[in-house]
């Protein structure tokens, strides 16, 4: 026979704190302050906007960088991201240091996440000079169903079959410029419902 628990506080071990309240409308209410909630694995998150995943990734490999008439080319592998749930958002923000801007200024910049289509919104820093700069990209996507590890990774294409480069160098150091450190390819990743 089904039974009904019906309570309005729970207290911590010492009996000192009301660490859960439970409202008479069934609202639940966490007192204290930064508290880890752990979920089970079918549990449903209903608040929109909260990041429910994030994580960071770099490649600091200096890859020199060919031209190229391909209308989708990988530029550099940057790293993977681990998605836990196939009915959130991604938002990935790449920032990816340059060297030897002086060759193409109309090269798309995209994105592309796991098996996703490129997402073609990023661009670069453009110059008649050969010196350092930076490459910018930025992905969204609400319909990446498919969770796991999946490879984020930094792409350049041009649509009218000449053949063509955004830069020379990608993470460059100091054999491009003795005044260098080696720098860093940085994206960041936020899951979000």
């Amino acid at each position: 026979m089904p039974s009904d628990l019906q309570i309005t506080n729970i207290r911590d071990l010492n009996n000192a704190n009301s660490a859960i309240t439970i409202g008479l409308d069934g609202q639940i209410t966490v007192n204290q302050n930064n508290p880890t909630i752990t979920l089970g694995s079918n549990a449903t998150i209903s608040k929109s906007g909260m990041i429910v995943n994030s994580g960071a990734v770099q490649n600091s490999t200096r890859t020199s960088v060919s031209g190229s008439s391909s209308t989708d080319r990988e530029l550099l592998d940057i790293g993977d991201f681990n998605k836990l749930n196939s009915n959130t958002k991604l938002i990935i923000q790449v920032m990816c240091p340059a060297f030897g801007f002086d060759h193409a200024g109309a090269v798309s910049i995209g994105l592309k996440y796991g098996s996703s289509t490129t997402q073609w919104g990023g661009s670069f820093y453009y110059t008649v000079q050969p010196y350092s700069g930076f490459i910018v990209a930025y992905f969204y996507s609400s319909s990446h169903t498919t969770t796991g590890t999946q490879a984020i990774s930094l792409r350049s294409g041009v649509g009218n079959s000449t053949s063509q480069r955004p830069c020379l160098i990608i993470n460059p150091n100091s054999t491009d410029d003795s005044r260098s450190f080696q720098l860093v390819t940085t994206a960041v990743i936020y899951e979000v419902v």
